[in-house]
């Protein structure tokens, strides 16, 4: 099973440090794959949820390229999505409250508690009623604030 960081985070949520090139970078190096939010403003990318948040880096898109492979990157208004659909390589994505979401690579984004498939990944298991360890047995893999907990097989660590 894949676990995917949510915004960089490793052991629960920090408003400070995710969805930073160090946090994003220190995820990798420990062999997950990250969800970053991703904005496209005035010809110019930006990392941030939203836009109190924004982070301008000139280089980011060679960043996106380079971890092409380890990056789920949720575009956040319609122009990043456009601007990064011209970079094939790239596992994109937008929603809001859907129940089920396509990326790119043709993996499903999952609301817990909804069915899944091996293409499936749940998403946020830790902000649901409907979670369980048995959640996991029937998908792709799983987006948390608490991939550490989920590789080291914690799971009630961050149990509702």
């Amino acid at each position: 099973m894949k676990v995917i960081s949510h915004r960089g985070n490793l052991n629960g949520p920090n408003k400070q440090a995710e969805n930073t090139i160090e946090s994003i970078k220190s995820a990798i190096n420990l062999g997950f794959d990250v969800e970053i939010d991703v904005w496209y403003i005035d010809n110019i990318l930006y990392l941030g949820h939203d836009s109190d948040s924004l982070i301008a880096d000139y280089n980011l898109k060679n960043f996106l390229l380079e971890n092409s492979s380890k990056l789920w990157i949720h575009c956040k208004n319609i122009e990043s999505l456009v601007h990064l659909l011209n970079f094939n390589k790239l596992n994109l994505f937008g929603h809001s409250n859907d129940e089920y979401v396509l990326t790119s690579k043709h993996n499903i984004f999952c609301k817990p508690g909804v069915p899944t498939n091996e293409k499936s990944i749940i998403v946020m298991p830790e902000m649901s009623p409907f979670y369980s360890e048995e959640s996991f047995d029937n998908c792709y893999g799983v987006l948390t604030d608490y991939p550490v907990n989920i590789k080291e097989k914690n799971f009630k660590l961050f149990m509702l």
